[in-house]
């Protein structure tokens, strides 16, 4: 069984804390979320929704090739996990970017063709917003996706809004 919670329509006013409970057999594991819903701006702002299963992997593609850019970087929020030059003079994944942590610990692969990136291993810690940003000569553009990550199959889900005992 698998559970999801999709919100249509969304709006700055639901961000906020989300709570989501796991049952088995064996155990129950309650796991808060922070929303937070932001308003894009410009004409070459775009985003995407991107769900996946816990423990598969999943590719945010750029749909670009790299020797039409100049650059592109990857964000996990603020923090930049992986980026890329044209001449593949630079190219650096999670903790070979300045600044950068080990939170995906090895789970990132750049395509040095396309600059798409792809998390191998998903794990909830991973849902959140990725952030893109692609440079060339004359333009650049941005692109959030935003990324949720939901149960594996044999767990049931439920979820319940700004509440600390489901």
């Amino acid at each position: 069984m698998t559970g999801s919670l999709t919100i249509m329509n969304t709006k700055t006013t639901d961000s906020g804390e989300y709570y989501l409970l796991i049952s088995t057999i064996r155990f129950r594991i309650i796991k808060s979320f922070i929303v937070k819903v932001n308003g894009f701006v410009g004409p070459n702002a775009h985003s995407e929704r991107v769900s996946v299963k816990e423990g598969d992997p999943v590719t945010l593609n750029t749909y670009v090739e790299t020797n039409q850019q100049e650059e592109i970087r990857w964000y996990f929020y603020y923090i930049r996990i992986a980026q890329i030059t044209r001449d593949l003079s630079f190219i650096c994944t999670d903790v070979q970017c300045k600044y950068s942590d080990e939170r995906f610990r090895e789970r990132l692969k750049l395509d040095h063709q396309t600059g798409s990136l792809t998390i191998i291993n998903i794990t909830n810690t991973d849902s959140g917003d990725y952030h893109l940003e692609i440079f060339s000569s004359s333009s650049s553009s941005l692109k959030t996706f935003s990324v949720s990550v939901y149960a594996k199959d044999h767990e049931s889900v439920g979820l319940c809004f700004r509440c600390f005992f489901c």
